[in-house]
């Protein structure tokens, strides 16, 4: 079986934590669960981490696609995914894996992301409804 992967991160920014999805949810998933390829708008990384600049791309339509990344499985998903997996991780491990991937030049920007992301899943209650919870090892 053919499968897309669609990267979240693809979506999101250092300074719009939880604001992508509603241009997430028009781009990608919409066009995808009515079984069209997703053209949509992808953050500049690597050229405008910080900014708002926005390239094109398209996720093909398959009948399983796998959305990975923060805030992916908060309410406004629930009846529009097909299983949610929630990954326990503290913030020593989170910290870690974030400089792994970003560098040591965003130190700085992962206390405040990390406390966006645990307020937001406490109101979301985001742990509460997968479908799997991997426990940390």
């Amino acid at each position: 079986m053919k499968k897309s992967t669609n990267c979240t991160q693809k979506a999101f920014s250092w300074n719009n934590f939880a604001g992508w999805w509603p241009r997430f949810e028009q781009q990608v998933l919409d066009p995808l669960l009515n079984g069209h390829p997703a053209p949509y708008q992808q953050r500049d990384w690597e050229g405008d981490e910080f900014g708002d600049s926005l390239g094109q791309t398209t996720v093909n339509w398959s009948p399983v696609v796998l959305i990975e990344g923060v805030t992916c499985t908060r309410k406004e998903s629930i009846g529009r995914i097909a299983f949610a997996v929630w990954v326990e991780a503290p913030k020593e491990e989170r910290l870690q894996r974030g400089m792994k991937r970003d560098g040591e030049g965003h130190r700085a920007l992962w206390p405040s992301w990390m406390d966006e992301e645990d307020n937001f899943f406490a109101s979301d209650k985001t742990r509460l409804r997968p479908d799997l919870i991997v426990p940390r090892n």
